[in-house]
């Protein structure tokens, strides 16, 4: 009877222990899952993959440029005609060639086609070909003693200024006007000849003079 009772007893409190056990158990395992401790199912690691990335090609923005693209003027290896335009003058179109003004006057000579007086619009002009020269004759030497106000001639060269050559001879520019009745400085022309009053600033202004017309005579 005492020994059933024990038996009763022990296993009683085998069971106790059995359930303490579990519910213990089921407690703690609670407590892992809920602190992300313990995951039920782990968690798989994504495995990285290599996306390429695209190029795009970038273009260039083409901005067009105001400044025009000059054209290297071919050289010239021999004469060529040019026809004279608005506005041309004889001293300018020998510096559009590189030419010196004296040499374009005595080629066209030579080539019988003599340049003189005013340039006109639609006339012709030959340009000499390179390596074209031309020596100036030399100016015959004034005479040594020369009275101030003295007449002297002077044939007009294409690159003369008129007020240049009354100042070379000492000259008034006004005197050089007056004697050869030139009334715009600028007019001269190329081949013409004119009257310059030699050193004479220092003198008196030259005046033009008159030829008095005879008086008629009354009969009687």
């Amino acid at each position: 009877m005492v020994q059933r009772k024990r038996a009763v007893f022990f296993w009683r409190g085998m069971a106790i222990l059995l359930i303490l056990l579990v519910v213990g158990g089921l407690a703690y395992g609670l407590m892992q899952l809920s602190s992300g401790a313990w995951a039920l199912f782990p968690t798989r690691t994504p495995t990285a993959t290599f996306t390429p990335t695209p190029i795009i090609p970038t273009s260039t923005l083409y901005v067009p440029s105001d400044t025009p693209t000059v054209t290297p003027t071919p050289t010239r290896s021999t004469s060529i005609t040019y026809t004279v335009v608005s506005g041309d003058t004889l001293i300018g179109i020998a510096a559009n060639f590189s030419v010196d003004a004296d040499a374009l006057v005595a080629y066209n000579e030579s080539q019988n086609n003599p340049i003189s007086g005013f340039l006109s619009v639609g006339q012709t002009i030959i340009i000499p070909p390179p390596g074209y020269t031309y020596t100036a004759p030399t100016a015959t030497a004034l005479p040594t003693g020369l009275r101030p106000g003295t007449i002297i001639t002077y044939t007009i060269r294409a690159s003369d200024v008129l007020s240049v050559i009354a100042e070379r001879f000492g000259a008034r520019l006004s005197d050089v006007m007056v004697i050869n009745g030139i009334t715009d400085a600028n007019s001269i022309q190329v081949g013409e000849v004119i009257k310059i009053p030699y050193n004479s600033l220092t003198g008196t202004p030259v005046t033009p003079t008159r030829t008095p017309k005879p008086s008629a005579t009354k009969k009687p």
